[in-house]
């Protein structure tokens, strides 16, 4: 996940879904960034709307993310953990 980010910032998109939970949620799009960089990916990836859907953590926020293409990451949901 790392090296994407590293060689390839431009193809991190966010999801107009993603975006309004980002919003809703008081959530930057440099903590979904720190949370591709240092999270875990969590349980088995999921089918859903004809692609598969990865959720990555750390200890305070959860993103979903999808591949676009190979190299192109989709944020499709962000939220925080509750504590």
């Amino acid at each position: 996940m790392s090296e994407i980010i590293n060689k390839e910032p431009n193809f991190i998109l966010f999801s107009k879904h993603s975006r309004s939970q980002m919003k809703k949620r008081d959530l930057k799009t440099g903590d979904v960034i720190n949370v591709l960089h240092k999270g875990q990916i969590y349980g088995d990836p999921e089918f859903e709307n004809g692609s598969w859907r990865y959720r990555i953590q750390t200890n305070n926020i959860t993103i979903v993310i999808a591949f676009r293409k190979p190299n192109h990451v989709v944020v499709v949901s962000a939220w925080r953990n509750k504590r």
